[in-house]
This record gives C-alpha cells, structure tokens and sequence, in this order.
C-alpha cells in the first residue's frame, strides 16, 4: 500500500523528469502498479516532431485511472 507521502514523493518525480516539456492541460493518474504523468505538446514540440513520426494514427491506450491532479 502506497502511503500519502510516497504517492506525493512519486508524483512530484514524475513532474521534475517532465519540466520544461509540454503545457497544459496535464493528468496524474494512478493505476494498479504505476502512475502515468502526461502534458499536452506545445506547439513548438509538435513542429520539432520527424514528419514520419506524425503520420502515425493517434491511439490513446492510456486507460482510466483514478486521477490524482489535473492541470497542475
């Protein structure tokens, strides 16, 4: 069992790896054995983004957990 202070421990993690990258909206979210910590691009990081790359259909399989923060 994750306790209040580890899961705060673990989110902020997730966000320091992410600074500088994305903007808002944002989500936590927390599954069964991970959280999952995502940014919308900026559009600035969609341009930088190989052609090829952005040619491949988009497929959210990201599931629903249940979300600690949003927008944060």
């Amino acid at each position: 069992m994750l306790t209040n202070s580890r899961r705060r421990l673990v989110v902020e993690f997730a966000k320091a790896e992410l600074v500088g990258v994305g903007q808002l909206p944002s989500r936590v979210e927390q599954f069964e054995v991970a959280f999952h910590y995502r940014r919308a691009l900026t559009d600035e990081e969609i341009a930088g983004l190989p052609l090829k790359w952005c040619e491949i259909p988009a497929v959210d399989l990201a599931g629903h957990g249940k979300v600690i923060e949003e927008n944060t």
